[in-house]
């Protein structure tokens, strides 16, 4: 087993763009009634060249989004952001003789913040299966708080490849 950093995993592409949704909040800052904001996603079909995490194959991976639910909450006191994302994902590789791999995701991810203390979680998971039978996981599980003084209190971040 290695251990991957979420920059090296194409499928956390997913995991950036929903932090872009909780950018949104500072727009509704700033003497408002509380605003809730809910975005659901289904059906979404996205594909761009990656690269085997195990082998460093390169190729394309085809993410399907089946469901994606995502709520922010903001007002004068802070924003509650939270996203699920479920689907599942293909890696061709350009060389045929490589195995290519399917299989199934799901995407968590929470944030909080008040006038003084800020939290965000994250979790990802990939199971996928070889064409020549072996299996490729990914998991992740990250969190960071954040004090009414500004300092980082808590943060972790365990991601988790499992190779053929």
């Amino acid at each position: 087993m290695r251990r991957i950093g979420c920059w090296q995993i194409a499928a956390c592409a997913v995991a950036v763009s929903l932090v872009a949704v909780m950018g949104v909040s500072t727009a509704f800052a700033g003497g408002v009634d509380t605003v809730t904001y809910k975005k659901i996603i289904k059906d979404r079909v996205k594909t761009h060249p990656a690269r085997n995490p195990c082998t460093h194959a390169p190729g394309m991976l085809t993410m399907h989004i089946n469901n994606a639910v995502f709520h922010l909450t903001v007002n004068d006191n802070g924003d509650w952001a939270t996203g699920t994302v479920e689907g599942t994902v293909a890696f061709a590789p350009t060389d045929q003789s490589q195995p290519s791999y399917f299989g199934h995701i799901t995407q968590w991810f929470g944030e909080n913040d008040n006038l003084q203390n800020q939290t965000a979680s994250f979790t990802f998971h990939a199971n996928l299966r070889g064409s020549d039978g072996s299996r490729l996981a990914v998991h992740e599980v990250a969190h960071m708080s954040v004090s009414a003084n500004g300092i980082n209190s808590v943060s972790f971040d365990r991601p988790r490849l499992t190779c053929p």
